[in-house]
């Protein structure tokens, strides 16, 4: 278990100072958080491989930690260690197919039996994904050396081979892949994470037009929220994807939205533009035949 990762998710400081003890001297790596913002921050920057998490915690407009764990697409097991038991709690968990639903207290032993149970399921739900990806390891290994030989790039010769299996949306020298996460800028593959390819994918769909916060983040995570709490979700990927990509790629509506363009057609003077100003700028192109009307 010394490789395995654990989240702790309880607004009692207490309990999580005796949960961190209990499971370090365990061997577990941990790290912890008091609300659901830190929690889903900590989920946004690394895998974990269970979350052991409190119910009915501070949100601060987030949405429920339970379901959006779940839509993770590396979900890791969950387990409710909570002092709050509710009707409502337990339905909550139960949607979210939670690995384990525990009361405080709890006994220490009862506790890690549950723990161990949830990491043994994953771990077994995981293997035949752990076999494909090493076999994909090794056929990329082989590739790179017969690139070597050859002189040929091994790397974009498999993203072009599955190409056309897969299917690529294209925006100018951008592409994007539909059913994996490649993203290729000038034949460069770019270290996108998963929700910076849906956020692509989903602007790319749009073909040129604005896409409201709203509706990515219901396409990317699955739930609905106000235009105003969606951008403040969306801000830091938007921001990330700006420094993996070329200037002028991604552009905000001020207060609306993104819309991804290419900008040697659209030669956009700004990464940022009010809804006004973007209206205008489609309509003197639209008029020189670079930028298609509705």
């Amino acid at each position: 278990m010394g490789n395995m990762r654990l989240l702790i998710v309880d607004d009692d400081v207490r309990a999580r100072s005796a949960l961190v003890i209990l499971l370090c001297g365990r061997g577990y790596h941990v790290s912890t958080a008091e609300d659901t913002a830190a929690a889903r921050a900590l989920l946004e920057q690394a895998e974990f491989d269970l979350v052991l998490t409190e119910v009915q915690l501070p949100a601060a407009n987030e949405p429920a930690l339970l379901s959006m764990i779940a839509r993770l697409p590396d979900r890791p097991a969950i387990v409710v260690l909570t002092g709050r038991p509710s009707l409502d709690s337990a339905i909550e968990a139960i949607n979210a197919r939670v690995d384990g639903y525990l009361i405080k207290p709890c006994e220490p032993q009862a506790l890690i039996n549950c723990l161990e149970a949830a990491l043994d399921r994953r771990s077994s739900e995981r293997r035949p994904l752990a076999i494909l990806r090493d076999v994909r390891a090794q056929l990329s290994t082989l590739s790179s050396q017969i690139g070597a030989v050859t002189g040929q790039s091994s790397q974009l010769k498999l993203v072009e081979d599955r190409e056309p299996e897969e299917g690529v949306l294209r925006i100018g020298a951008l592409q994007i892949g539909l059913n994996r996460r490649a993203v290729m800028i000038d034949h460069t593959l770019l270290p996108v994470t998963p929700i910076e390819h849906k956020l692509l994918r989903c602007l790319a769909e749009a073909d040129g037009q604005i896409c409201n916060y709203s509706v990515l983040v219901e396409h990317i995570h699955g739930y609905h929220t106000s235009n105003e709490e969606a951008a403040a979700l969306l801000k830091s990927h938007a921001r990330n994807l700006r420094r993996k990509l070329p200037p002028g790629y991604l552009v905000t509506v001020r207060d609306t939205g993104y819309v991804l363009v290419d900008p040697k057609n659209q030669q956009l003077v700004s990464e940022e533009l009010s809804p006004q100003h973007f209206l205008e700028l489609g309509a003197v192109m639209a008029s020189h035949g670079n930028l298609a009307s509705d």
